[in-house]
Order: structure tokens, then sequence, then C-alpha cells
């Protein structure tokens, strides 16, 4: 473990592109979704297909925001098909593994669906206390609750965000985030 965690420690893990690595299960996801509505959309993996960025992809398409919800939900059920193109983080996973599963909390803007087909597939389902799915801002939520917030000189991150470190920074010592 890193030399500042101990048992005490409260772990908070973000889960895409820090605990796991998704960008082509992800993508490989959405192009199937997209191509059910046009077969002949390409894309160069130069980046992650996200919520925020589709509109952009699509926006030279006829109809494209007819298609946005139902493209973002085909999504989610197409990714199980993917998860054997995901990486498991194999420090994070060092850590947890030695560290008591109640101190242990996911917190992800990733739907509760895709959370669990992942942990599943690890098998991490005991690794983890609860799992936190909050769509923005997650961290100023989540230390809206007293427990985190009273506790924060315990609190340890994970964490791949910037914007999300930017905000951690305000309330956390820089020796407290990992950043990846």
């Amino acid at each position: 473990m890193p030399f500042s965690i101990n048992d005490n420690s409260i772990l908070l893990v973000d889960l895409d592109n820090t605990l796991v690595f998704t960008d082509t299960a992800n993508n490989l996801a959405y192009i199937e979704a997209i191509q059910c509505y046009y077969p002949n959309f390409q894309f160069d993996f130069s980046y992650r297909i996200t919520r925020g960025n589709l509109f952009y992809l699509l926006k030279s398409y006829s109809g494209y925001e007819n298609v946005m919800h139902p493209i973002i939900e085909r999504k989610e059920v197409f990714y199980e098909k993917y998860l054997s193109t995901i990486e498991l983080n194999g420090y994070i996973y060092n850590i947890l593994k030695e560290h008591d599963p109640n101190r242990c909390f996911i917190i992800t803007n990733a739907g509760l669906r895709r959370v669990i087909s992942i942990i599943d597939y690890f098998g991490l389902n005991d690794f983890f206390r609860y799992i936190f799915s909050i769509r923005r801002d997650k961290y100023k939520i989540l230390f809206g609750f007293n427990f985190f917030y009273e506790n924060k000189d315990k609190v340890f991150v994970f964490e791949n965000d910037e914007n999300e470190i930017c905000f951690l920074n305000n309330i956390l010592s820089s020796e407290q985030i990992f950043i990846f």
C-alpha cells in the first residue's frame, strides 16, 4: 500500500479509466449502437466517446436529435458484449485486496447496470461497501454527506478526471489523491 494509506483509511475509487480501463469497451458499444441507426458510421478511436461528445460525432447525420437517447440506451445494453476488452488496474486491485472492504467505496458517474457488470466480471463484489453512481459533481455531492466530510482526513481518492481532481484539491491534501 502507498505509505500514507493505513487500516483506518477510507478509499474512494473511480471506475472508468481508474479501477478499470474501459475506453475500448465503451467505444465498441457506442459504435455498435450508433450503427443501428447509421450503418456507415466510422470512428478512429482517437478519444473516448461520451454522452457529452456524442452530439458532435452525429451532428452531420440527419435526424440525429431523435436517436441520441436511444443510442445511449443501446450502448448500455451492448456494453456487456465487450467486457473482455476491459483491463483491471493491477496497482489499485492490489491495494483493495489488502484493505477492509467496509472502508472502500466506488464513486463513479457510470450507470449502475454497467458498474455491476464490470464488478461481477472481475469478481470484485466483496471489495466494496457501497457503489455511488452520481452523474455530475460526484465528489461535491459525496462530501456533502457528514460521514465523508467529517472523516476527510482519512479519505484517499483514486481518480483520473481532471475536473474532479480540481475539486478534490480544494478539500484534500495532494497526498490523499492518486491520479491515473
